[in-house]
């Protein structure tokens, strides 16, 4: 099991410097697709194209040979759902940082690419970043070492991939803690739900506004965070913390107890 996770692992790695890194080098500047500044450029299209391409490529590779038996990929409406609440989420967010007068956001002139590429990118974040973390590295950590021990490593695995960008360090300490409670709340609807199409429905509903809509103005502070990217401030980070208690408080009367008596069979499994 650590050697197929690991093999898994360093071959993601190797996509995603082969994904940005020949790119950034022929334009100038190594990191430039990793920028918000390369929003919206072909540099940064067919950086996308190539790492979410490889990753799926990858993820069926090792989930054919290695499938972890939990999570599976479930019912399609629970996308539909739960896609409505990352986008409604992501609303609450927005519309209180817009309150406090310290971000503004302006939707772009509207067109039938513009609609494929924000929907088409949209799916595709969504559908390959979950299928790979909550899919499969979830699943494999959690047959491994147990649900709660399995969930914690997969969401600092989710944060710390998002991390390879320019910033200080105080912004990526900030980044990477709202990253890892967007993450651990995305495994946890996905494991209650034993549906990868759950967490990415969610997950979806946060990229849509992310990558349909630009930001106009950023005061950068403790509440709105850094970088123009609200999930470093403290706003994302208690809201997040909010909706993560309301719904295991929701959660906990729904399947719980079956949840928890996989749990333990995934843990006798793993401790014989």
């Amino acid at each position: 099991m650590n050697s197929t996770l690991g093999r898994f692992l360093g071959l993601a790695l190797l996509i995603w410097v082969a994904a940005w890194l020949p790119i950034g080098l022929w334009v100038g500047d190594p990191d430039f697709v990793l920028t918000r500044v390369s929003r919206g450029t072909a540099e940064r299209q067919i950086y996308q194209w190539l790492l979410y391409g490889g990753l799926i490529l990858a993820f069926f590779y090792f989930r054919q040979k290695h499938a972890p038996p939990r999570p599976k990929w479930g019912k399609p409406l629970l996308f539909v759902g739960y896609f409505v609440q990352g986008l409604l989420a992501t609303l609450v967010l927005r519309g209180v940082l817009t309150g406090l007068e310290l971000v503004s956001w302006s939707v772009p002139d509207p067109s039938l690419f513009r609609v494929v590429e924000v929907v088409g990118g949209c799916l595709a974040v969504a559908l390959v970043e979950e299928a790979l973390f909550r899919g499969f590295l979830l699943g494999t950590l959690a047959q491994k070492l147990g649900f709660q021990k399995g969930l914690i490593l997969s969401s600092a695995l989710f944060a710390l991939v998002h991390l390879f960008r320019p910033g200080d360090v105080v912004f990526k300490l900030a980044y990477g803690l709202g990253l890892f409670l967007l993450g651990y709340l995305l495994g946890s609807i996905a494991w209650h739900h034993n549906a990868i199409f759950a967490s990415a429905g969610f997950h979806g509903g946060i990229i849509l506004l992310n990558i349909g809509t630009q930001v106009v103005t950023f005061q950068p502070s403790l509440w709105s965070g850094a970088e123009s990217e609200p999930v470093s401030g403290a706003v994302s980070l208690l809201l997040t913390l909010l909706y993560l208690g309301s719904w295991k408080k929701f959660a906990s009367g729904k399947g719980s107890n079956e949840v928890e008596r996989h749990e333990e069979n995934v843990s006798k499994l793993s401790n014989p």
